[in-house]
């Protein structure tokens, strides 16, 4: 892929560069956001129409690479859970309390659904705003989050 490039343009949005078109706006979608989400990166228009498959993060060059994975890491921001503080229902709602590799969070769940359980002990956690949130491994929480956790997730 070292014959494309990503960039900014003045008005701040990621532009992609390929040889003898020309430069055009994108916004990059991760096919597999939580299972392989340095792999196979879509660029799209400003249409929401497909342009270009990035089949790895890895073949751009450094500058490209860079500005790609910061707007993903906007995009996708995803807090890992690093320990439960608390969490408790009221009326069906979980009321949870959480540190995180972002810092502390406090948060609600309005249901079940919005918990998500994948593979190798991972859980993703939705909150009334949309905002997601991860638990890596449950089994790598210390005993007392893994305590808390048990009756909810």
């Amino acid at each position: 892929m070292s014959e494309i490039r990503i960039t900014r343009n003045s008005q701040g949005a990621l532009v992609l560069e390929q040889p003898g078109e020309e430069p055009r706006p994108v916004k990059p979608v991760r096919a597999l956001p939580l299972t392989d989400p340095e792999h196979w990166i879509g660029l799209m228009d400003e249409k929401g129409k497909p342009l270009l498959m990035v089949e790895s993060l890895a073949s751009l060059d450094p500058d490209s690479r860079e500005l790609l994975s910061r707007e993903l890491e906007q995009t996708y921001f995803l807090p890992k859970i690093t320990c439960i503080q608390s969490i408790f229902e009221d009326y069906g709602v979980l009321l949870v309390s959480v540190e995180t590799d972002r810092g502390s969070r406090n948060f609600e769940i309005r249901s079940r659904e919005h918990i998500r359980f994948l593979p190798a002990g991972r859980i993703l956690l939705r909150d009334l705003d949309g905002n997601r949130y991860e638990v890596p491994c449950i089994q790598d929480l210390d005993p007392r989050s893994q305590t808390l956790a048990q009756g909810y997730l």
